[in-house]
C-alpha cells in the first residue's frame, strides 16, 4: 500500500475521553464559548505547520479567523517570512495583523535581547516568548476587545 492508498484509523469521537470528559463534550463546549460573540479567532502566526493549518481550517469551516504575526526585525529572514505570511493570508482571504517590534519597542529583537541580558540573567526564549511577545500580544488583544 503506498502513501496515497493509506487509510487512517477511524475513531468514534463520542467514545474518546480526556480525563473524565468525552472529547465530543469538550469540543461542543469550546465551540459554544468561542461563538458567543463576534470576536474573531486570532491565531498567532509564525508560518509554521501548526499555525498555518489552524488558520486554513478555521477559514475553511467558516469561522472569522485572523492571523497575528510579530515582526522581530531580524533582517532578511524577517522580510522573507513576512512576505510568505502575507501571500498565504492574501490567497486565503485572512486578515493579517502585524505587530512591528521596532514600532512597539523601539528596536529589533536582537537589540532588545542584548540590552535585557546586560542587566538580567534571562534566557533568549524567555525574552522572545514572555517579555516581548506577551507584552505585545496583550496590548493587541486589549485593543481588539475595546473595538467590540
Amino acid at each position: 500500500m503506498n502513501a496515497n492508498q493509506m487509510s487512517l484509523p477511524r475513531f468514534d469521537v463520542d467514545s474518546l475521553k480526556f480525563g473524565d470528559r468525552y472529547l465530543s463534550e469538550i469540543y461542543n463546549e469550546i465551540k459554544q464559548l468561542y461563538l458567543i460573540d463576534s470576536r474573531p479567532w486570532v491565531i498567532g502566526y509564525s508560518g509554521g505547520k501548526d499555525s498555518t493549518t489552524a488558520l486554513y481550517l478555521l477559514k475553511k469551516f467558516g469561522y472569522n479567523a485572523e492571523a497575528l504575526m510579530i515582526d522581530l526585525k531580524m533582517g532578511d529572514w524577517s522580510d522573507r517570512n513576512l512576505n510568505n505570511l502575507k501571500a498565504f493570508c492574501d490567497n486565503n482571504n485572512i486578515k493579517l495583523n502585524l505587530i512591528d517590534l521596532r514600532k512597539e519597542h523601539g528596536s529589533s529583537i536582537c537589540y532588545l535581547r542584548s540590552n535585557i541580558q546586560e542587566r538580567e540573567r534571562i534566557g533568549n526564549c524567555t525574552i522572545c516568548g514572555v517579555v516581548i511577545a506577551l507584552v505585545s500580544v496583550n496590548a493587541f488583544a486589549s485593543t481588539l476587545l475595546n473595538m467590540i
